[in-house]
């Protein structure tokens, strides 16, 4: 029970210590370079601060790849979860709701098929780095931390289901956007699935590509 309480305690320690990271990293990069596009420059912070937290996350949690679950698995069951995934994301919308002012109204929610390209702002110059960090550069980062390293700790101690829900509170959190908790939550649970139902990182950074990729296209 007291590693357990100490495995947990780890994790939430990383999730703060990237918070903070990306607080005070947006505060110093405004204070030195006050002219600077704050859009790409904040984004720039936290992909720093996420590949830093991942450092230190191996230092905590690494230990030598191995099988986490025995369950097979098929081709077949892999386009089931991008499937899936795809219908979520059609959805997501409903899930988005202002927590804040407690302003939910489903029935004037539109689902995401608004647009079907990517939006002309995040190919412009001043934006392109937005648009590359979402497809490449977030889902490598975010995966390799939460996936590999948090996950597979955790899936160590508490099991299959306690292990997903637990990332995925932690992934939620993470995003500090109040507003897309339950989005980020969903989306977690369908990444953390398919990592421990694969065993294998690069299906759930492809996954992850693919709902970012989605979102940019169609909502």
């Amino acid at each position: 029970m007291k590693n357990n309480n100490n495995l947990l305690a780890k994790s939430i320690f990383l999730i703060v210590l990237l918070i903070i990271l990306e607080f005070s990293g947006t505060i110093a990069l405004y204070k030195i370079f006050p002219n600077t596009n704050m859009a790409n420059g904040v984004q720039f912070v936290i992909d720093l601060s996420l590949f830093s937290i991942c450092n230190i996350a191996a230092l905590f949690f690494y230990t030598k790849i191995k099988t986490l679950n025995k369950i097979d698995y098929n081709i077949s069951d892999i386009l089931i979860i991008f499937l899936i995934t795809f219908i979520w994301v059609i959805m997501s919308p409903l899930f988005k709701t202002s927590i804040i002012t407690n302003n939910f109204t489903p029935l004037n929610i539109k689902f995401c098929f608004s647009n079907f390209f990517i939006k002309k702002e995040f190919l412009s110059t001043t934006n392109f780095y937005i648009f590359y960090r979402s497809i490449l550069i977030t889902p490598i980062l975010e995966e390799y931390l939460f996936r590999n390293l948090i996950l597979t700790k955790l899936n160590t101690r508490y099991g299959f289901k306690k292990s997903i829900i637990i990332t995925s509170i932690l992934f939620s959190i993470s995003h500090l956007d109040i507003n897309n908790i339950f989005i980020f939550f969903t989306g977690s649970l369908i990444l953390c699935y398919i990592f421990l139902k694969t065993n294998k990182l690069i299906y759930s950074i492809l996954l992850h590509i693919f709902m970012n990729i989605l979102v940019l296209i169609l909502c």
